[in-house]
């Protein structure tokens, strides 16, 4: 045999090699996808479906987007929360799906930054009532964590 037949074997041998190890990493992230894809959806399932956490969170980034830390004045917090408000109302109906718990929870969360942040404090009923009146919160909700003003 002459050296350029074992060459020609060699190279076949070693574009073989490269198909096939191609082809088993093509597998293996084809695999790796549908493990991920598995696994999101196993824990979108072991989820209680309240979205406690994401409220909270969502409260908290909304506010703190809207205080000044120079310390501006209430119209202008006020102003910025609105603009915040609709901007995230479409997120923010989407997690609290219209369920009056998980729409407490956001008024719950809202209290309690507005006890850590003194700018806020003071304008809390103020706060609601711009959630209730752009429809990021429901008539239930009102009802529901302000029962003494409707009995």
């Amino acid at each position: 045999m002459s050296p350029s037949i074992h060459i020609l074997r060699l190279s076949a041998f070693i574009s073989f090699g490269v198909i096939l190890t191609g082809i088993l990493i093509l597998w293996i992230v084809l695999l790796l996808a549908v493990y991920v894809h598995c696994k999101v959806n196993c824990y979108k399932l072991a989820q209680n479906k309240s979205f406690d956490e994401c409220l909270i969170g969502s409260a908290n980034a909304i506010l703190s987007l809207s205080v000044d830390p120079n310390g501006g004045t209430a119209v202008q917090f006020l102003t910025k929360l609105k603009q915040q408000l609709l901007y995230w109302k479409p997120l923010l109906r989407k997690l609290t799906q219209g369920e009056p718990a998980n729409e407490v929870a956001w008024v719950k969360a809202v209290e309690a930054y507005a006890l850590r942040e003194s700018a806020v404090e003071s304008q809390f009923a103020r706060v609601l009532k711009l959630a209730f009146d752009l429809d990021v919160l429901s008539d239930v909700v009102r009802v529901e964590f302000f029962p003494l003003e409707y009995k």
